[in-house]
């Protein structure tokens, strides 16, 4: 749950790096997503050029009409020095969110160790997604017969038929 403007929003979330054995099964939970946290390793530089692998698999896996919002995540920022060979700088992570076809898109630097900025990232990614998902119009017709998250439908029960009485009683 996260509480944005008052408003409380409940935010589902999938962790599906290292699953590429179950390629099949995770690639439905890309399907109707309104965001996606793309994480590197910083300090790890061969680690940036899997986000536009993971970003092309959920492009590909998404729903068509679907606008995603996506945030780049470089964590374990806090691990190596930046201005070391062995450390993904900022501005290349920076310039790859940017990069990404759709974008421009959120990039941040985060320690999972040290929780820094591991909650901005969560929030600033929820208040994208609120944004667009206010700023667009409600989505009908979709083609795989779904109805947009914003459509709101009233169902009522309806009462039961008299029961038919029998016998002599």
């Amino acid at each position: 749950m996260v509480e944005l403007d008052g408003e409380t929003i409940k935010v589902f979330i999938w962790d599906t790096a290292g699953t590429e054995r179950f390629s099949t099964v995770s690639r439905n939970y890309y399907r109707h997503v309104d965001g996606a946290m793309i994480v590197y390793d910083a300090s790890r530089p061969g680690t940036l050029g899997s986000v536009q692998r993971w970003y092309d698999n959920l492009e590909s896996n998404s729903s068509p009409q679907a606008s995603m919002c996506v945030a780049v995540i470089g964590n374990k920022s806090d691990s190596v020095p930046e201005n070391t060979s062995e450390r993904v700088l900022y501005d290349e992570g920076h310039q790859c969110a940017q990069g990404l076809t759709g974008g421009p898109y959120l990039f941040f630097e985060t320690s999972a160790k040290t929780g820094e900025r591991v909650g901005d990232d969560f929030t600033a990614l929820v208040k994208k997604i609120r944004t667009a998902q206010k700023s667009s119009p409600a989505q009908e017709d979709r083609t795989d017969g779904t109805r947009s998250r914003n459509d709101t439908i009233h169902l009522e029960a309806a009462a039961p038929p008299p029961r038919e009485r029998r016998g002599c009683c």
